[in-house]
């Protein structure tokens, strides 16, 4: 398994449908389930550590980071730079199949929020953000992306969302 693959697949052991503050799942637990050794598996945490997703306990393993009201509100204002970004990077760039595919998602999207179906309509939402970065066609800002969705992610888990919040129609 490549490192980025474990990397990616370590992100939504933290996504939050984990309680925060739990211990991660020992080292030999996660390197079974991943079929990978000790040494990839560190480095990967150490990257997530980077990321903000994961704390270190020295002799003690891993515990998914805590995230504050504060860290969310900061998270979604480096998010929205970033996808307006690659908004602007994308458009002269998007090949007409990728923009038909967003198209087809968003009818999608606003399906499932007509029938206030949530995980589906995040679901749907991620992928459309997702297909735009990918067509701004650049390395670096989808690498800064990657980090950050995959702490909003995991706040989509932790934060309680209440029918008012979406305004139901």
């Amino acid at each position: 398994m490549m490192h980025d693959e474990v990397v990616s697949r370590l992100r939504h052991f933290t996504d939050g449908r984990r309680n925060s503050a739990r211990r991660a799942n020992s080292e030999r637990e996660l390197c079974a389930s991943l079929s990978i050794s000790r040494t990839p598996l560190r480095e990967a945490l150490k990257v997530l550590a980077a990321e903000g997703l994961v704390v270190l306990l020295p002799n003690r393993g891993s515990r998914a980071a805590k995230l504050t009201q504060k860290d969310v509100k900061e998270l979604f204002e480096v998010c929205e730079a970033l996808e307006a970004t690659a908004g602007e990077l994308a458009c002269p760039r998007i090949s007409d199949e990728r923009l038909q595919e967003i198209a087809a998602l968003q009818a999608n999207m606003v399906e499932h929020y007509r029938a206030r179906d949530l995980l589906a309509y995040y679901r749907c939402n991620r992928l459309i953000h997702e297909s735009i970065v990918r067509a701004a066609d650049n390395a670096v800002l989808a690498g800064f992306y990657e980090s950050i969705a995959a702490r909003i992610r995991r706040a989509r888990f932790i934060t309680p969302m209440s029918p008012e919040h979406w305004h139901w129609r």
